[in-house]
């Protein structure tokens, strides 16, 4: 058992508590990142493209080899390769590293390191890869040592102490490597910068310690571990850097208590856990900056965990939320602490969620029970775009009696965050998964009839809807409606009868597909019309049929 499942283990059930709840709920929006065959799965890491890596599982066992691992992108599941991962096992470029088994002749078989990306591996021999950097170095270990990858070269990172172990956790980007090696008197964590391993060393009393993440000014931390006389196992964070050396991140609640780093940014901030013996039990996350341990709070009181800070200082994590009467067991949510509030992230449907991770632009990932499994999950602060379609001519005359030329127009839809939105155009009639078109615009012919289009309008996240219909008439409809104006406009019966022949005369050759006697005789509609304009039919019912007979004239002539 490992010395963090030791002291999980060693934790009492979440007792009820009352607290208050979040300050504020932010718009968060969920997105299920699906599984394997109803398979749980777990989201470990997500980098700045928004693409995430996970396991069938749960990231807290990702390190075994069976693992079976996924990358998602842009709504694409795909099962990968590869086993053995670990949160630094994916970077910004979209490589991810891990294990997989290749045949070494008859009835043989091994495990070899490979960095995976686009769907091609890269074979990186007798390494076990824990962490790769942005510039596709890794660091990982071999049978004895930690090791350094970089262009199919391996460097042997070596020992503290001769004859002893060392093993690797993490990377920055500068390819600077911390992790841990024998010494005689425990395990040290040790910080590597292309030279021989330095002792990062430990806390006087205690039995070693461990680095848990380095960023990439080579800031280090960790935790150091010794047993009180009660037998409980202490944490001691620490910050290190190869000027400064150890800081002690001390403990929440004004008594001695143990506390353990979970992740460090780039600015020096430190986010985990202080456990506070003899008040509860209750293990607080932490924020530890410019030497000031501040206590994030917890959703009920009793419990909860930070698991990851991005640049901002925005972290992610979950916690029990407060039972609800008559129930006596509390469900995890996944929690982001930021700009002073604690926000409860939501669920897929089911009752608990946990979030692993969360990226720059402050997308967090982790998973969410469902009706059926407990699901890879993201979460994103959202607004929903709004699909406008009214920018789309909805009423078309056919020059040829047969089809018109349409442009479907979507752009007047917005997005309220920003985001670049895509467009998708269905037919309401045919497949619904089926595009008809894709753009912002596009140039559609469509036959004579009534068309009903949707538009769906995404800005990466979040999909919105609108539909629009589109009607395609030939002339000579059009002509009929013109027909039925004329009526409407309650002029003279001479008049009436006038221009009523003029358009049966126009109707008649569109039907016969006469388009240019048709022409004609529209025209002599509006000479009609124009020399009783200001007479006996007044001059805005004039401009508006004229204008009717033209838009007619000027489709069918410009055909």
């Amino acid at each position: 058992m490992t010395i963090i499942a030791r002291f999980f283990a060693t934790l009492p059930f979440f007792p009820a508590l009352l607290s208050t709840l979040p300050l504020s709920a932010a718009d968060y929006v969920v997105v299920d990142l699906g599984t394997i065959q109803q398979a749980s799965s777990d989201a470990c890491a997500v980098n700045s493209r928004n693409q995430v890596l996970g396991v069938i599982g749960s990231c807290g066992s990702a390190a075994g080899a069976a693992t079976a691992t996924f990358f998602w992108d842009k709504g694409v599941f795909t099962p990968l390769p590869l086993s053995s991962i670990t949160r630094h096992s994916l970077n910004n470029a979209g490589q991810i590293v891990g294990l997989r088994s290749i045949s070494c002749g008859f009835s043989c078989s091994r495990m070899d390191g490979f960095v995976w990306q686009n769907g091609t591996l890269t074979d990186l021999g007798a390494i076990i890869p824990v962490a790769i950097n942005d510039a596709g170095q890794v660091a990982g270990d071999g049978a004895r040592h930690a090791l350094f990858w970089q262009n199919g070269t391996i460097t042997d990172l070596g020992e503290l102490v001769p004859g002893g172990s060392s093993t690797a956790l993490a990377i920055n980007g500068s390819g600077q490597v911390t992790g841990s090696a024998e010494t005689s008197t425990g395990p040290h964590a040790f910080f590597w910068s292309g030279g021989g391993l330095i002792d990062i060393g430990t806390f006087p009393g205690t039995l070693g310690s461990y680095p848990v993440a380095i960023n990439d000014a080579g800031q280090v931390t960790g935790y150091s571990y010794y047993y009180d006389s009660a037998n409980n196992l202490i944490f001691r964070a620490f910050s290190w850097t190869e000027t400064a050396g150890m800081k002690d991140l001390g403990y929440l609640g004004g008594m001695v208590g143990s506390t353990s780093p979970t992740a460090l940014n780039n600015s020096g901030q430190i986010v985990g856990w202080s456990y506070l013996f003899g008040n509860v039990g209750a293990a607080h996350p932490f924020l530890w900056q410019n030497g000031t341990l501040s206590d994030l709070g917890t959703l009920d009181g009793s419990f909860a965990l930070a698991t990851d800070i991005n640049s901002s200082g925005q972290v992610s994590g979950w916690g029990p939320l407060p039972p609800v009467p008559p129930e006596s067991f509390h469900t995890s949510r996944a929690i982001t602490w930021q700009e002073g509030q604690q926000i409860e992230l939501g669920t897929l449907g089911g009752s608990n969620a946990r979030a692993n991770a969360i990226t720059d632009s402050g997308v967090i990932v982790g998973h969410s029970d469902t009706a059926d499994a407990t699901h890879a999950a993201l979460w994103v602060r959202d607004t929903a775009p709004v699909a406008d379609a009214s920018a789309t001519k909805t009423l078309l005359i056919s020059p040829n009696n047969v089809s018109a030329a349409v442009t479907l127009d979507a752009t007047r839809s917005t997005d309220p965050d920003g985001d670049p939105l895509t467009y998708k155009w269905y037919i309401k009639s045919n497949d619904p998964n089926t595009p008809f078109a894709e753009g912002a615009t596009y140039p559609a012919t469509l036959a004579v009839g009534s068309w009903q289009f949707e538009l769906d309008v995404n800005d990466g996240w979040l999909t919105a809807s609108t539909t629009v219909t589109i009607t395609v008439i030939t002339a000579a409809q059009a002509v009929a409606n013109l027909v039925s104006q004329v009526g409407a406009a309650d002029l003279p019966n001479g008049i009436t009868n006038t221009l009523i022949g003029d358009l049966n005369a126009a109707a008649s050759s569109f039907n016969r597909g006469s388009f240019k006697s048709g022409v004609n005789q529209l025209q002599q509609f509006t000479y009609d019309v124009n020399a009783q304009s200001g007479k006996k039919i007044d001059p805005a019912t004039a401009n508006t049929l004229i204008a009717a007979a033209q838009a007619i004239i000027n489709t069918v002539a410009g055909a």
